[in-house]
């Protein structure tokens, strides 16, 4: 490729980017960054890298992204929407659209909200929604495989140090499929600001490095012969003293960017003069370091004062937008004709190389407009720092009012910000009102991470508000938006979630009980029934109760039917459970799981749907329970629901597994599991690792079982997750008895009547007292052994639970048969055998009928 650059030295840098190019034509794709503190040339480098790929003539991809540091790291997907907005504008044309259309339409409803000439938009806007992170990183590696299918793509990814975690985890995701297609990713970044934010993309670079996918070129400063050079390029056939380049590197260091405006800067007051052709200096060189800025950022200021007052407002203004900034948006903000302002930034182009010209562009409200960057980003910064609190606060306000009019009637493209600028202009009260915006666009995105991170930024602003209807409004909205993003983050169970709807219940109390207080309420009981503690539970449902019945809202009194259902089976009620969670089946309406969704942020009556189930095979009816699951299944594989569909197949599983179907429930549990990774469920997934591993020990694979299970409950405990511990910890010590390790299993029985007693969660004590007695009939204390099958039976018979009572007499009645009882034996198992009326094929039934037979 020819060279065409401006700047001087780097040629095995230069070197390192042209190989890694190549590579990616011949199909090896990567990612290359080019690393350095700031000012020293990263992006000169990568301009010209660029401009050599543009000038050789290949149909190459070039695409350009960068990362905000006003968001630091807040707005998800910022460079990636960036790139492909700049490839869909410049690239513009019916080919790229459709392509980015049928592959990506999750990030193509994103990208072109307010296009008026993509006619099948609307289509997509009205599909159902793309419903996790993980289906946007299959679109977009999709998409990036079909774009480099014909042509190689080149994509640059400038301050990488500012990135979302989740662009982060979009190169990590990119890199694993880089054999499919030809990209060459270079990034840009500070070591220094990746080490002190203790940045998640250290963790990839060293799993990238090591898999041979990463490549980091490190910049130095330039030495003395690559200072002479520029003197020799920037002034030919100079006349200048033979230590006056070892004085600029001395006074720079051999910084590019201080050298270059130090030398700029000489020029423009006359230390440099043309005389007549010849380029010479016209002071003394011993004389020249007293009379020159000490710094890089010395240097910038000086350059500053250079230009008018005019031009200095201009760039003040600019300044506040940000690294890229309009020219029709600083013209409103600095009170200046826009023509004119075009001309004067040609100038300052020109002339002061401040800036740089990009693109022409079209606002949302069709006003025109030219994006300018600034030639480095240490001039907006030096020209942002020098600004008075006062006057940063003004520029801010209407920079972000000028901004709100071109995108006015949507502005949740800008929502993060607008944030930023309001907080700047000290308007908190609006500043939270776009970091809520912001923080709902982030979770449309499923990047919950960043809506936890613009939520607590929109609530730190709020606080130093004073109290009124307004502020404790904003604050509602901010808190529920954080109680979804906590729940996704770190699960249902999560400690920080109480105090956040806590405190959301305390706002809705002093807005006189907003629409809202119902489903905090609702949250707060959900809360704590994952968390195990029942006895709360049943106080708040008492509660909700009475504020359903107030309201007169179907959806209000299915909800609470659902919260009281589940606490009911959980707490061993089993008819009343059954009850309660019919009469949610009644009121739910599937076709309106939006709108549960909205109001609680799942759809109650989908998990009371599927709960439905649990109840009725403890009550003894098996196929029901069975059939009642898969109805469920059935209905959440329609609705692309994915946190109620996983909710719906754990249940099943679980039915599954007491039915005896114990490969159906390890298959079934390989598919939640993948779910829960696709929509991070960590929660979920540990449920179905449980039952799983109950389900290898019933198959042979009794020890894999056992860890699985003892890793499962270690991991519940960690997430605060308490619900279904007593039915794990039976399960667990029933694989336990299986691996022989009666020890353990005894251990585990005691941890189980322990939080049952604790918590109330009674709905598994009698097959825990069962499991406790096999361990002791397996230790050969017989007596012990019987005693424990008989509290066992006596439990479940005064739950109505026929299933355990039934598996409680199997095993009685096994243990008086070999003690030459028989008949008691007999009949101690036929009287409950003989009530069942389905389920004759199940492993529980199939097991008591042949031990009927067996007993004479």
């Amino acid at each position: 490729m020819a060279a065409i650059r401006s700047t001087v030295g780097r040629e095995a840098e230069r070197s390192q980017l042209r190989r890694a190019f190549l590579r990616v034509r011949n199909g090896r794709s990567g990612i290359v960054a080019v690393t350095g503190e700031a000012g020293i040339g990263k992006t000169s480098l990568v301009d010209d890298f660029m401009d050599e790929i543009r000038s050789a003539g290949d149909r190459t991809v070039v695409a350009r992204g960068r990362c905000s540091e006003s968001l630091a790291g807040a707005e998800a997907y910022l460079p990636v929407l960036e790139t492909l907005d700049s490839l869909l504008h410049r690239r513009a044309g019916p080919s790229l659209d459709s392509v980015i259309k049928a592959i990506a339409p999750t990030w193509y409803v994103q990208l072109a909200t307010h296009s008026s000439d993509r006619s099948g938009l609307g289509e997509i806007r009205e599909a159902p929604p793309a419903a996790s992170q993980e289906r946007m990183k299959r679109e977009l590696g999709a998409l990036l495989q079909e774009m480099s299918r014909i042509q190689p793509l080149v994509w640059v990814i400038e301050d990488l140090h500012w990135a979302d975690v989740s662009t982060v985890d979009i190169l990590n995701y990119l890199a694993d499929r880089f054999d499919d297609m030809r990209v060459l990713i270079v990034t840009t970044y500070r070591p220094s600001d990746m080490a002190l934010r203790r940045h998640p993309f250290l963790g990839v670079r060293s799993t990238l490095q090591m898999r041979g996918l990463y490549t980091e070129i490190g910049l130095a400063f330039l030495p003395p012969a690559d200072v002479e050079r520029y003197l020799a390029q920037q002034f030919p056939g100079h006349a200048f003293p033979p230590e006056f380049a070892g004085v600029v590197h001395a006074k720079t260091e051999g910084s590019p960017l201080f050298m270059a405006d130090l030398v700029r800067y000489l020029r423009d007051t006359g230390g440099i003069v043309d005389d007549n052709g010849t380029w010479r200096v016209t002071r003394s060189v011993s004389d020249a370091p007293r009379d020159l800025p000490e710094s890089v950022r010395g240097m910038i200021a000086r350059k500053i004062e250079q230009v008018d007052d005019r031009d200095r407002r201009l760039l003040l203004a600019a300044s506040i937008q940000g690294h890229e900034f309009d020219s029709a948006t600083i013209a409103e903000v600095a009170e200046i004709d826009p023509g004119d302002v075009e001309d004067r930034l040609e100038i300052l182009e020109r002339v002061h190389v401040f800036v740089q010209r990009g693109e022409e562009h079209e606002f949302p409200d069709r006003t025109l407009t030219l994006r300018y960057r600034f030639v480095h980003v240490l001039y907006q910064n030096v020209l942002h720092a020098s600004l008075q609190p006062t006057r940063r606060a003004q520029l801010s306000r209407r920079t972000a009012h000028a901004l709100v009019a071109h995108h006015t009637p949507d502005t949740s493209l800008v929502a993060g910000r607008l944030a930023v600028l309001f907080e700047s202009a000290r308007d908190f009260a609006s500043a939270a009102q776009y970091f809520f915006v912001a923080s709902h666009r982030a979770v449309a995105l499923f990047a919950f991470r960043e809506a936890l991170s613009l939520a607590d930024r929109g609530l730190d602003g709020l606080r130093g508000l004073p109290e009124g209807p307004e502020r404790r409004q904003l604050e509602l909205g901010l808190q529920m938006l954080r109680g979804l993003a906590l729940r996704s983050v770190k699960g249902w169970a999560a400690p920080e979630l109480e105090p956040t709807f806590a405190r959301a219940r305390q706002l809705c109390q002093q807005l006189d009980h907003p629409p809202e207080l119902f489903p905090v309420l609702w949250n707060l009981a959900f809360f704590n029934m994952i968390r195990g503690d029942l006895a709360a539970v049943r106080e708040q449902t008492a509660t909700l109760m009475l504020q359903a019945e107030s309201a007169d809202l179907p959806a209000y009194v299915m909800a609470v039917h659902h919260i009281a259902g589940v606490t009911a089976e959980f707490s061993g009620d089993l008819v009343e459970s059954n009850r309660l969670l019919e009469r949610a089946r009644e009121l739910h309406q599937p076709a309106e799981h939006k709108t549960y969704n909205a109001m609680f942020g799942i759809d109650p009556g989908m998990v009371a749907r599927a709960m439905s189930s649990r109840p009725l095979w403890s009550l003894g009816y098996p196929d029901d329970a069975l059939e009642r699951s898969q109805e469920t299944i059935a209905l959440g594989r329609t609705q692309r629901q994915p946190v109620t569909l996983v909710f719906a197949l754990i249940v099943s599983q679980g039915i599954h597994l007491y039915r005896g179907e114990a490969a159906e429930a390890i298959a079934s549990g390989d598919e939640i599991i993948g779910l829960c990774r696709e929509y991070e469920f960590p929660q979920e997934a540990e449920w179905a690792r449980a039952f799983q591993g109950s389900a290898m020990a019933v198959m042979g694979r009794v020890h894999e079982g056992a860890a699985q299970l003892e890793a499962s409950l270690g991991a519940l405990k960690h997430l605060r997750s308490g619900l279904v511990r007593t039915t794990f910890l039976a399960l667990l010590a029933d694989a336990c008895r299986r691996a022989g390790r009666i020890d353990d299993g005894l251990e585990a029985v005691d941890e189980g009547f322990a939080y049952a007693e604790s918590t109330t969660e009674r709905g598994f004590v009698a097959e825990l007292h069962r499991t406790r007695g096999e361990l002791l009939r397996l230790a050969g204390r017989d007596a012990e052994a019987e005693a424990g099958l008989r509290a066992a039976l006596d439990h479940a018979k005064a739950q109505h639970a026929r299933s355990f009572e039934l598996r409680a007499a199997t095993s009685l009645a096994q243990l008086l048969a070999l003690s030459g009882r028989t008949a008691e034996a007999r009949y101690t198992l036929a009287s409950v055998y003989d009530w069942f009326t389905q389920g004759q094929g199940t492993a529980d039934l199939v097991a008591a009928r042949l031990l009927l037979s067996e007993i004479k």
